[in-house]
């Protein structure tokens, strides 16, 4: 029976709980869900139940671990490994079955020596698998601790605050770069819970203990819950007269991607500091630098360029100042602003301007390497990967070909480390190797590359769309233009079609920062309908919707200049007077645009 409201579901939890706490010696049981993700927040909330009760649990996945190892012996290293383990949530079978069709019979046979290791074991099945083990694993499924559970409902935790935290503190726990807050979270989080038992005044809570929960979950993945629960609650009850609450209010909402919050917390954020470094300019000339680089950063990606520009510049010129007294602090600040304003001036076509930033912060950032590689490797291959994107728009590719691999040698390199931390590097380092080899007419390399990246943007966009969907969108746009370019238009129409959604979606909710996006696919499919489907209603309607995205930016924004004009361009071709059109398609734009 399908579980068709809330209390089914938590019955149905309940017992898989049950399974794992009443199971002391060997045990199996079987749950069929399609749904991945479900499968994945049960086995954190069986995880979190479990803790409480002193029992471990942990997830084993057989994917890609069974081509050449038995599974009975793969689950016996696995528990030398992790001797305090006592249960196992076993995933993944399904690709597990496709690398070795054996797998089911093999499970079926050492069914005896499974139950001899002594520990419950959750199989989790889709519809296709439970079907299969039921043929060719008979006997292993006949010994079942009680009836296969079939899941296939929204999952609603039963406490979904205190299941958030256990999630953070486990995130810490398992990554070893962020291992150095477990200690500091797990107290905070206890002193906050604990606060709010005893009824605390909201204000003691805000700024003795929410304030350093901020600044802690925005340094860790999948946090947006936990901010928006802190801020929603207590951010009215922040100390705003104190620079320091307002710097770490605003990061987190610069995390939440609430990028107009975030600008407006920050420059009160600065003009407090410099209050205070007027009277102690020692103490707080950091702080103001840092506020104003972050600042900028906001104002970049908000595409205020002359904005971000005057602050990154005010921010060099303090870190230079505080690196003469102070190199080894503050060398590295140097080198990041530095890499900073070179990107803006790349984006600016100021080449010559860009190629000086870059060259200074990439011989700091080396140099910083050879002592330090693990914390200043990933910000060499950043700024690599800004040279190469410079000297490829210079038309200097064998230079940005040699950067871009380095780059991204050195992203790969960390991500086998830490995936979790340095994947979205490597899918960010293929997609401009790929842009690359595109220009230079290496349609297969670039495919492959547009083709992993994209695979590693959708896997993230699965946990946060609203930091990742819009890097779906753009390499969507790219591999849509590989595929005009050799031709194979029935899958350019398909992947620009769902470019443009994802684009639209983003420009309604955040119209500053992506109608510049829009506005590229738009055009792009303007053209494309001109060049190669010769569809003049679609064409011209792709044309105004990409001047429209475009016009108010186009004059302090070169790609939004590019793409009107593109588009303007696209009316020319059809034969149209281009002024009347575009006074046709201004007409649309609401009076305060």
């Amino acid at each position: 029976m399908l579980p068709t409201n809330d209390a089914e579901f938590k019955q149905q939890l309940t017992t898989l709980e049950r399974f794992f706490t009443l199971t002391d010696s060997g045990g199996f049981f079987f749950a069929v869900a399609n749904d991945e993700l479900m499968q994945a927040k049960i086995n954190q909330n069986l995880q979190f139940l479990l803790q409480g009760k002193n029992k471990e649990l942990r997830i084993f996945s057989l994917k890609y671990k069974v081509l050449e190892v038995a599974p009975l012996t793969l689950l016996q290293q696995f528990l030398e490994q992790h001797p305090t383990t006592k249960g196992l949530l076993i995933t993944d079978l399904e690709p597990a079955v496709t690398a070795n069709p054996n797998l089911l019979t093999q499970l079926n046979f050492a069914r005896e020596e499974l139950s001899r290791l002594g520990l419950p074991l959750l199989f989790w099945l889709n519809t296709r698998t439970h079907t299969l083990v039921q043929r060719e694993a008979a006997d292993l499924y006949d010994q079942r601790s009680g009836s296969v559970i079939y899941i296939d409902a929204t999952l609603q935790t039963v406490d979904e605050g205190r299941f958030e935290q256990y999630k953070a503190v486990q995130t810490t726990k398992d990554n070893a770069d962020l291992q150095q807050y477990q200690a500091r979270l797990q107290l905070l989080q206890n002193q906050l819970n604990e606060a709010e038992k005893q009824g605390w005044p909201p204000a003691s809570i805000a700024n003795e203990i929410v304030v350093e929960l901020l600044e802690i979950y925005v340094e860790l993945p999948d946090s947006a819950n936990l901010l928006n629960q802190l801020l929603n609650k207590y951010e009215a009850a922040i100390d705003d007269s104190n620079p320091d609450n307002l710097f770490r209010v605003a990061r987190a909402y610069n995390y939440l991607v609430q990028l107009e919050k975030a600008i407006d917390l920050y420059k009160a954020t600065v003009t407090l500091y410099c209050q205070l470094a007027e009277k102690n300019p020692q103490a707080f000339l950091p702080s103001v630098a840092h506020t104003l680089n972050n600042l900028a950063n906001l104002h970049w990606n908000t595409n205020n360029y002359n904005l971000a520009a005057s602050e990154y510049q005010e921010a060099l010129f303090i870190f230079r100042h505080l690196a003469e007294k102070n190199p080894l602090f503050y060398l590295p600040y140097v080198a990041t602003t530095l890499n900073n304003l070179a990107v803006l001036h790349i984006n600016a076509n100021e080449y010559s301007l860009a190629a000086i930033e870059c060259g200074e912060s990439l011989d700091i950032r080396r140099k910083l390497a050879e002592k330090n590689p693990y914390t200043y490797l990933p910000q060499v291959a950043n700024t690599l990967n800004n040279l190469a994107i410079l000297h490829r728009n210079m038309n200097e590719y064998s230079l940005a070909t040699k950067e871009f691999e380095e780059a991204l040698g050195i992203y790969r390199q960390l991500a086998e480390r830490n995936q979790q931390l340095f994947l979205l590097d490597v899918a960010k380092n293929l997609n401009n190797l790929a842009n690359l080899h595109l220009n230079l007419n290496e349609y297969n390399l670039a495919s492959s590359e547009f083709g992993e990246a994209l695979g590693i943007y959708r896997q993230l966009a699965v946990k946060n769309p609203q930091a990742y969907l819009p890097s779906v969108g753009i390499t969507l746009n790219n591999l849509a233009s590989l595929y005009c370019k050799i031709k194979n238009y029935p899958l350019a129409v398909k992947i620009f079609e769902e470019s443009i959604i994802i684009r639209r979606q983003l420009a309604e909710m955040n119209p500053q920062a992506y109608l510049p996006d829009l506005a590229m696919t738009a055009a792009n499919m303007a053209i494309f309908y001109q060049d190669n489907q010769s569809n003049q209603s679609q064409s011209l309607d792709y044309a105004k919707e990409a001047i429209l995205a475009s016009y108010r930016f186009k004059n302090n924004l070169p790609r939004a200049n590019k793409h009107f004009y593109d588009a303007l361009n696209v009316v020319k071709v059809w034969g149209l007077d281009e002024q009347a059109f575009l006074q046709e398609a201004l007409d649309e734009l609401p009076k305060d645009s």
